[in-house]
């Protein structure tokens, strides 16, 4: 709560009112905070938390200078690192930038990113709007996730067999915990 908090105040004070009356409608309060709880059952982070509060962001409009202000560098560097401004494929963002990164923040920046999908995939189910390419990609995706991550591992696979499985169970099949 106190990071929605800090998020309100940042917009409130850092955010030029003409650019936040285009920009606020676009935020994700709703789908940032639900991430950062979801990241919460695979590692309870404040790092990790922070930044996926803040992780989309940069993509609708704010600045990386002004986070500074109130993020850690290391929670920039998430954000950084999940921020994609020019619609590039996912996974190849990820592993072009994720390449020579400290193994703790891999799995930190790959703890946020399944967060963001399962939340993602979530909601087109809820909104009948899944299409095969997007749950091929998301298949894909994951399993890059599994195979890169070095973190608990019973954590990571109980959190996709009780937050993804139940909800698009065309995945489980898919899918190789190794």
């Amino acid at each position: 709560m106190k990071m929605i908090i800090k998020l309100e105040e940042y917009i409130k004070e850092y955010v030029d009112m003409n650019i936040a009356k285009k920009v606020l409608p676009k935020m994700k309060f709703k789908h940032s905070k639900r991430i950062a709880e979801l990241s919460k059952l695979i590692k309870d982070d404040e790092n990790i938390y922070s930044a996926s509060l803040y992780h989309d962001f940069i993509e609708r409009g704010g600045n990386i200078d002004d986070l500074k202000k109130i993020l850690n560098s290391y929670s920039i560097e998430l954000v950084k690192c999940l921020t994609n401004e020019d619609d590039s494929d996912t996974l190849e963002k990820l592993k072009k930038f994720l390449k020579n990164k400290p193994q703790n923040f891999i799995d930190d920046v790959l703890i946020i990113k399944l967060c963001d999908r399962t939340d993602n995939l979530k909601k087109r189910v809820f909104q009948n709007t899944l299409t095969k390419p997007y749950r091929k990609k998301s298949v894909e995706l994951i399993q890059w996730i599994l195979d890169n991550f070095k973190g608990d591992k019973q954590k990571m696979k109980q959190f996709i067999e009780s937050n993804i499985f139940p909800y698009i169970p065309k995945i489980e099949k898919k899918i190789r915990f190794n």
